[in-house]
């Protein structure tokens, strides 16, 4: 039987803090988990440097502590969204400020250059990072969201951060869901704890209804099941949840707290997802070709022009806002009135929307205007 706890929390950081402590010692404590001088991988969700899409930092703080308490070594590592750039969301995040006071390293897995290659059924091979394999524990911290194509991410897909962008597109020109199975055949965290604060209506740029949770297990499979309930979706309808359930999942025992699902679904109609799978199948296709070439990507590139990003209404702008300093590239040309999306499209951090007060910045998903 799979124990699966929850705890209800507020918001404010001790509370997230101490909630995330109290969590771990319902299982059990930590000392269950790791073992004196044990390598330590906690990996997060850093998917981009939209604060409110990542895991949250009081809950990496709290597993840090509780790792060092068992006279363990832990490290971060993750690697951000596929058009992202990494070292930049660790920068704009200051998530490099957080490790150094938390006296940990950070790992960028992006930049890992040892790679092992290991046998799944589907896609024959995954290269996986020494690092990731040389732990001798794994602590996963996702947060709970929708995502276009897999329906939900959770505890599973968080583990597709460990991966380089060239095996993550393999996953996607493939089965993206079969191809998560495969991953989570070989890459099985000790402990996960899910960020269930909010439910994020997309995994990236969407909207956060509350859900004020945190939720732990050991399986990672039986964890994403839970989840589903919560989001007020099957999680038959998850394909790759499914298809690892049928691989073998067990009864659930909930303990802990009651938390109310979300009173309706985020879902998107399966003809929506059909149409979002074709896309970005193509989409992985035509850059797998074209990185062959030029060792670059297309794919922040599509997703600057057919996803979210900041636009300058030159009729308002004064070429004075504050917010102009606060662009972490230095993208907005004041002179020229416009934005250097060469620069942005690696971040699309939106800090420049968000501390807009004149409406001399708008939001637009390909030609149409994003409501503020």
């Amino acid at each position: 039987m799979s124990i699966i706890a929850v705890l209800n929390t507020k918001r404010d950081n001790k509370s997230i803090y101490d909630n995330t402590i109290k969590i771990i010692n319902v299982l059990g404590g930590m000392k269950k988990f790791v073992k004196e001088n044990d390598k330590v991988l906690i990996k997060p969700n850093i998917v981009s440097p939209i604060e409110e899409s990542v895991t949250d930092f009081n809950i990496i703080r709290a597993v840090v502590d509780e790792v060092k308490k068992c006279n363990a070594i832990p490290y971060i590592g993750e690697n951000s969204g596929f058009e992202f750039s990494t070292e930049q969301t660790f920068k704009i995040l200051k998530v490099n400020e957080l490790a150094k006071k938390l006296d940990v390293k950070l790992v960028n897995f992006e930049k890992s250059n040892k790679l092992k290659k290991v046998n799944v059924p589907y896609l024959k091979y995954l290269e996986i990072p020494a690092e990731v394999l040389d732990s001798d524990v794994i602590i996963n911290l996702p947060k709970m969201k929708m995502h276009n194509l897999t329906i939900i991410t959770a505890a599973m897909k968080n583990m597709m951060g460990i991966l380089k962008r060239e095996n993550r597109r393999r996953m996607h020109m493939h089965d993206i869901d079969l191809s998560i199975v495969d991953l989570n055949r070989i890459i099985k965290p000790n402990l996960t704890i899910v960020d269930a604060l909010s439910i994020r209506s997309k995994a990236v740029f969407g909207k956060s209804y509350d859900i004020n949770a945190v939720i732990a297990g050991t399986n990672s499979v039986d964890i994403d099941r839970f989840c589903c309930k919560l989001m007020n979706i099957s999680y038959n309808d998850v394909k790759y949840i499914r298809k690892a359930s049928n691989l073998g999942s067990g009864s659930i025992k909930i303990i802990g707290d009651k938390v109310k699902p979300l009173p309706f679904s985020l879902e998107k109609p399966l003809f929506v997802r059909k149409l979002f799978g074709i896309f970005f199948w193509g989409m992985h296709c035509v850059d797998y070709a074209y990185s062959m070439f030029t060792k670059k990507s297309l794919i922040p590139f599509y997703n600057l022009y057919f996803g979210v990003r900041p636009v300058i209404v030159k009729s308002k702008f004064r070429g004075n806002e504050h917010y102009i300093k606060l662009c972490p590239v230095n993208a907005i040309n004041p002179k020229k009135k416009n934005i250097n999306y060469s620069k942005c499209m690696y971040v699309r951090c939106l800090k420049c929307f968000n501390n807009c007060s004149n409406g001399s910045i708008i939001l637009k998903k390909g030609f149409k205007r994003v409501n503020d």
